[in-house]
């Protein structure tokens, strides 16, 4: 089933906030997913001077949130595609794709990048973004 786009919004963007972006919605979904870790990786990337011990962080902190909120243990997630992860989740893992895609297929990354795999369109109810 295709499901119209109505184009909603247009913006223009250089690539270093192309990847700020992938970025931000990796993050995201990876939070939505149960993979705290990542919150940790975003301290030690936005505030290295005050942050850098990403050990610290996991083992103090994330691993304890982790099994408090989703019974899970360090290194356990549920996948994208798992019926519990929201929508929002998995809308900032298909424009993060989307994104990523663009920049690998601009830049020449490796075609076994990840980033050159084809968006898996896991939020069904909304269309795939496309980059024009």
């Amino acid at each position: 089933m295709k499901i119209e786009m109505k184009i909603e919004m247009k913006i223009e963007i250089s690539d270093k906030q192309a990847c700020v972006i992938i970025t931000a919605l990796d993050h995201y979904s990876r939070i939505g997913m149960g993979q705290l870790e990542t919150v940790g990786d975003a301290l030690c990337e936005l505030r290295p001077r005050e942050i850098n011990d990403r050990w610290y962080i996991k083992e103090r902190f994330t691993d304890p949130m982790k099994k408090d909120l989703f019974g899970y243990s360090s290194g356990e997630s549920a996948g994208i595609n798992h019926p519990n992860i929201s929508s929002e989740a998995k809308i900032a893992y298909d424009l993060q794709c989307v994104i990523r895609q663009d920049i690998a297929e601009r830049e020449g990354h490796d075609r076994l990048s990840v980033w050159h795999s084809p968006p898996l369109h896991t939020c069904k109810s909304e269309p795939l973004a496309v980059v024009i």
